[in-house]
């Protein structure tokens, strides 16, 4: 998942100048729903949709309006601090899960928010608010609303039982009307994709938007929202790493510090609890 997606946001700022956010959005998810509702078919899953209207919000929350402001967010600023500040996500979920579904803050997630909120203020020093402001804005605007679709999906678990594919795809049946209408309707639309394109696009929409989100889903469905939100902090390092590699945005030392930070923040999020107590009592 975090190989796929930190090469998505590669992806689509090398396409995000050919066609226009609202219209690349609606392609992405129209070719996602086509995707995994043949997976389906092809799987011979329960094919049912969920709730409707629950699915439509959840999937609005996280997909809909997600790569709206990601394609926005991209045109403006670059890949590696845009999809940085997009995946302080998890510091959301970890905040507010205690509130909205009574989650416990365990000392693993308690030690890896701080080694992460350690590591994304390195990567992202210094700040420059003066610079792709609108970028800064919208790419945090994201992990709000994302965060909220990953309690959201939660409290739907707690409250239905569906098949996590089915509800993958019906997520994106559900949001791709109004996201083709938007796309129909907005001033400014501009489509002038060169033969670049395509295999790029692919690459976003079957991979980034229909498998990666898939895959994202799944461990929403097995882990605490805390603990899931936390796995996706790998996305921004290996999208600092693919915008190294693609785009020559060469990370400082102070940013690859920060993505140590990261990586240990992940590693000490999967420890047994036990070791992390025993670790601070040993202090």
């Amino acid at each position: 998942m975090a190989g796929i997606w930190g090469y998505n946001w590669v992806a689509l700022k090398l396409i995000t100048p050919d066609v226009s956010p609202f219209i690349l959005t609606a392609m992405r998810v129209v070719t996602a729903s086509i995707v995994l509702f043949l997976a389906i078919l092809v799987l011979r899953r329960p094919r049912r949709s969920p709730p409707p209207w629950p699915t439509f919000v959840a999937g609005m929350l996280q997909s809909g309006i997600f790569m709206i402001l990601q394609n926005f967010a991209l045109l403006e600023g670059g890949v590696g601090k845009t999809a940085v500040l997009a995946y302080t996500m998890p510091f959301w979920v970890v905040l507010f899960a205690p509130f909205t579904l009574g989650e416990r803050i365990t000392a693993n997630r308690a030690a890896a928010l701080a080694l992460g909120a350690m590591g994304l203020a390195c990567v992202l020093w210094p700040l420059d608010l003066q610079h792709a402001l609108v970028s800064k804005v919208l790419a945090l605007s994201i992990a709000v609303l994302w965060a909220a679709g990953v309690l959201y999906t939660k409290y739907l678990r707690s409250r239905y039982t569906f098949d996590t594919l089915a509800f993958t795809a019906w997520q994106m049946i559900y949001s791709t009307p109004p996201l083709v209408l938007a796309a129909i309707v907005m001033p400014g639309a501009f489509y002038h994709p060169g033969l670049h394109f395509w295999p790029l696009f692919a690459a976003a929409a079957i991979g980034g938007t229909a498998i990666a989100f898939l895959l994202f889903m799944f461990i929403v469905s097995r882990l605490s929202a805390g603990a899931a939100g936390l796995s996706a902090l790998l996305v921004p390092v290996m999208s600092m790493v693919n915008a190294a590699l693609w785009l020559g945005e060469r990370p400082t030392p102070i940013e690859l510090t920060g993505t140590a930070f990261i990586l240990v923040g992940l590693a000490v999020n999967s420890l047994p609890q036990r070791f992390v107590l025993m670790f601070a009592k040993a202090r």
